[in-house]
């Protein structure tokens, strides 16, 4: 019998293994798709282009079977974790066809909702097929806050029904936030909400512009100074920069332009059945209602995705890298160009490491201290 340390390292060293081979071998492990870009909320940071914003009842959508049949193909190209997103992902009536469809090919499924659409036969689905995890946007801890964003009245009381609702089943429920100027100031209420729920709880304040280019969500943007000042409060979400920026800077810094799992083992599948190495990359592109999903991944240009270019040579070596949310694809949303950095995410990676260092140095005048009082 192995002790609970050498399980651990035996997990630890499977996993690696494991690891390496996905990665060498490219199989596409984990997927997100966007059942709908259809919403019942209008969230003045949403991503989604203006165009389909305004249109999104008029545009197609898959059926259920379309939807069952490209499942099939990511489960039989080895497909383990699959994110169901949207738009609001339960504004599909055949939801829970679709659900238990991937459920029962053996993928654990991860659910992006809004919270405010869930039905009883939802929760039936969920009690007979449990999903890997719910994660509901909470915008705010008042319905003032929380509908100034979502533009749609009585919204956050449908919301919070939703979070109590799921808490009382007991599925595995996480919450977050992007942080705005609009609920910044709400911002710990949530936190502690969510501590008092039990649950696990975060916030993003990295804004994106919409993905056509429109820079309208950037207006909603938290200063980089606030952005510090509420993380600095937040211990472990320090300790998690601290280790991220040892561990990564440990290694040799990669000077490829895409350094994340998109087009390696990570794919993302739009409401037209658009194939994406990742819902923020642009160009790269296959329609899955006329191709097979492993011929699109296998193919040349995706393959070739990943061999576009270096990285821009301000980021190369830049040991921010681990810290600031480098993603050539928000570069390119926001500056036009993928070998043009975002300031905001250079500003946000500075004093990410600046809290990393004076945390460090901190505890290591407190180890200091207790060295020389021990000795006394």
């Amino acid at each position: 019998m192995l002790c609970d340390q050498d399980q651990g390292r035996v997990a630890r060293a499977f996993l690696k293994r494991f690891s390496s081979k996905v990665l060498k071998a490219r199989i596409p492990l984990i997927g997100g798709i966007e059942l709908t870009s259809r919403c019942n909320l209008n969230c003045v940071h949403c991503y989604v282009s203006s165009d389909d914003r305004k249109n999104r009842k008029k545009q197609p959508e898959l059926s259920t079977r379309q939807w069952m049949d490209l499942i099939d193909q990511f489960a039989e190209a080895g497909c383990l974790y699959l994110l169901f997103t949207g738009g609001e992902t339960l504004l599909r009536t055949d939801f829970s066809e679709i659900y238990t469809h991937a459920c029962q090919k053996g993928i654990l499924v991860t659910i992006f909702t809004n919270g405010t659409l869930l039905s009883e036969t939802i929760i039936d689905t969920f009690n007979a097929y449990p999903p890997h995890c719910l994660e509901i946007s909470l915008y705010g801890r008042t319905a003032g806050t929380y509908e100034k964003i979502t533009g749609v009245p009585g919204s956050f009381e449908k919301c919070m029904r939703g979070i109590y609702q799921i808490k009382e089943h007991g599925f595995n429920l996480k919450l977050k936030t992007m942080l705005l100027t609009l609920n910044s100031h709400e911002l710990e209420d949530m936190q502690l909400f969510a501590s008092d729920m039990g649950v696990p709880f975060r916030y993003d304040a990295l804004i994106s512009p919409r993905l056509d280019g429109n820079l309208a969500p950037l207006k909603y943007r938290v200063p980089v100074n606030v952005v510090a000042e509420k993380e600095s409060f937040d211990r472990q979400k320090i300790n998690q920069y601290g280790d991220l920026y040892e561990r990564i800077n440990a290694l040799t810094m990669s000077e490829d332009l895409y350094v994340c799992g998109a087009g390696q083992n990570l794919f993302h599948v739009d409401s037209a059945a658009i194939l994406k190495p990742c819902f923020m990359v642009p160009g790269i592109e296959c329609d899955l209602t006329k191709n097979n999903f492993s011929g699109a991944w296998y193919s040349k240009r995706f393959i070739d995705f990943r061999k576009q270019g270096e990285a821009p040579q301000s980021c190369k070596a830049c040991d921010k890298k681990p810290l600031c949310g480098y993603c050539p694809g928000f570069f390119k949303l926001e500056t036009g160009s993928e070998q043009i950095p975002s300031v905001f995410l250079c500003e946000i990676g500075e004093l990410r490491k600046q809290m990393v260092l004076n945390l460090k140095e901190t505890e290591s005048v407190l180890n200091q201290r207790e060295k020389i009082n021990d000795k006394r």
